[in-house]
Protein backbone atom coordinates (compact mmCIF):
# COMPACT_ATOMS: atom_id res chain seq x y z
CA UNK A 1 0.00 0.00 0.00
CA UNK A 2 1.46 3.23 -0.76
CA UNK A 3 1.06 6.19 1.53
CA UNK A 4 -0.89 8.33 -0.84
CA UNK A 5 -3.39 5.51 -0.89
CA UNK A 6 -4.23 5.87 2.48
CA UNK A 7 -4.85 9.37 3.17
CA UNK A 8 -8.12 10.16 1.19
CA UNK A 9 -10.78 12.90 1.83
CA UNK A 10 -13.06 10.52 2.95
CA UNK A 11 -10.66 10.26 5.86
CA UNK A 12 -9.83 14.23 6.16
CA UNK A 13 -13.97 14.25 6.81
CA UNK A 14 -14.06 12.08 9.72
CA UNK A 15 -10.50 13.43 11.77
CA UNK A 16 -12.37 16.92 10.80
CA UNK A 17 -15.47 15.98 12.40
CA UNK A 18 -13.55 14.56 15.73
CA UNK A 19 -11.18 17.36 15.97
CA UNK A 20 -14.37 19.89 15.58
CA UNK A 21 -16.05 17.94 18.13
CA UNK A 22 -13.49 17.79 21.06
CA UNK A 23 -12.80 21.83 20.50
CA UNK A 24 -16.26 22.74 20.25
CA UNK A 25 -16.49 20.72 23.78
CA UNK A 26 -13.30 22.54 25.23
CA UNK A 27 -14.32 25.96 24.21
CA UNK A 28 -17.89 25.24 25.80
CA UNK A 29 -16.47 23.52 29.30
CA UNK A 30 -13.72 26.52 29.40
CA UNK A 31 -16.60 29.53 28.23
CA UNK A 32 -19.22 28.08 31.34
CA UNK A 33 -16.02 28.22 33.49
CA UNK A 34 -15.34 31.56 32.82
CA UNK A 35 -19.19 32.48 33.29
CA UNK A 36 -19.28 30.52 36.61
CA UNK A 37 -16.62 32.17 37.66
CA UNK A 38 -17.36 35.70 36.44
CA UNK A 39 -20.94 35.47 37.87
CA UNK A 40 -20.18 34.02 41.15
CA UNK A 41 -17.26 37.17 41.76
CA UNK A 42 -19.29 39.40 40.30
CA UNK A 43 -22.09 39.34 43.07
CA UNK A 44 -19.48 39.01 45.79
CA UNK A 45 -17.90 41.90 44.59
CA UNK A 46 -20.97 44.15 44.31
CA UNK A 47 -22.20 43.06 48.11
CA UNK A 48 -19.26 44.26 49.06
CA UNK A 49 -19.58 47.87 47.34
CA UNK A 50 -23.34 48.20 47.71
CA UNK A 51 -23.37 49.56 51.37
CA UNK A 52 -20.74 52.04 50.46
CA UNK A 53 -22.45 53.12 47.27
CA UNK A 54 -25.72 53.43 49.52
CA UNK A 55 -24.22 55.40 52.18
CA UNK A 56 -22.82 58.14 49.36
CA UNK A 57 -26.62 58.17 47.83
CA UNK A 58 -28.07 58.26 51.49
CA UNK A 59 -26.13 60.90 53.33
CA UNK A 60 -28.89 62.70 54.14
CA UNK A 61 -31.28 60.03 55.16
CA UNK A 62 -28.64 59.21 57.74
CA UNK A 63 -28.43 62.43 58.91
CA UNK A 64 -32.08 63.22 59.16
CA UNK A 65 -32.23 60.05 61.44
CA UNK A 66 -29.69 61.65 64.09
CA UNK A 67 -31.09 64.46 63.82
CA UNK A 68 -34.26 62.64 65.54
CA UNK A 69 -31.79 60.84 67.89
CA UNK A 70 -30.46 64.24 68.91
CA UNK A 71 -33.55 65.79 69.64
CA UNK A 72 -34.10 62.94 72.53
CA UNK A 73 -32.77 63.96 76.10
CA UNK A 74 -32.12 60.10 77.83
CA UNK A 75 -32.02 57.65 74.73
CA UNK A 76 -29.61 59.83 72.78
CA UNK A 77 -26.35 57.56 72.78
CA UNK A 78 -28.67 54.37 72.13
CA UNK A 79 -30.64 55.81 68.90
CA UNK A 80 -27.04 57.37 67.58
CA UNK A 81 -25.82 53.89 67.68
CA UNK A 82 -28.51 52.06 66.11
CA UNK A 83 -28.31 55.17 63.07
CA UNK A 84 -24.39 54.24 62.80
CA UNK A 85 -25.34 50.70 62.22
CA UNK A 86 -27.75 51.30 59.74
CA UNK A 87 -25.41 53.50 58.05
CA UNK A 88 -22.57 51.52 57.97
CA UNK A 89 -24.44 48.56 56.33
CA UNK A 90 -26.99 50.47 54.29
CA UNK A 91 -30.01 49.04 56.23
CA UNK A 92 -32.99 51.82 56.21
CA UNK A 93 -35.76 52.08 58.87
CA UNK A 94 -38.53 49.99 58.87
CA UNK A 95 -42.13 51.16 58.39
CA UNK A 96 -44.33 53.63 60.18
CA UNK A 97 -46.09 50.23 61.27
CA UNK A 98 -42.69 48.57 62.38
CA UNK A 99 -42.93 46.51 59.40
CA UNK A 100 -40.19 45.64 56.40
CA UNK A 101 -41.07 44.86 53.08
CA UNK A 102 -40.59 41.25 51.25
CA UNK A 103 -37.49 40.05 51.55
CA UNK A 104 -36.40 42.28 54.69
CA UNK A 105 -36.53 40.63 58.34
CA UNK A 106 -36.47 43.55 61.17
CA UNK A 107 -33.69 44.33 63.58
CA UNK A 108 -32.76 46.50 66.47
CA UNK A 109 -30.83 47.44 69.64
CA UNK A 110 -32.56 46.17 72.63
CA UNK A 111 -32.36 49.62 74.25
CA UNK A 112 -35.28 52.41 74.32
CA UNK A 113 -35.04 54.86 71.72
CA UNK A 114 -33.12 52.97 68.92
CA UNK A 115 -34.50 52.72 65.54
CA UNK A 116 -35.96 49.31 63.84
CA UNK A 117 -34.14 48.85 61.13
CA UNK A 118 -34.61 46.05 57.91
CA UNK A 119 -32.17 43.78 56.76
CA UNK A 120 -31.74 41.57 53.64
CA UNK A 121 -32.61 38.10 54.29
CA UNK A 122 -29.72 35.89 53.17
Amino acid sequence: MNLNEQITPKNYKGIYISVSIVFLFFAGAIAFAFYSLGKSDSVEAFEKVKPLVQNNLDNSYYETLKEECNKMKYEKNDCLKSVEIMEKNGYKKAGEDGQCPDGFDKNTLKCTGCFIWCEPID
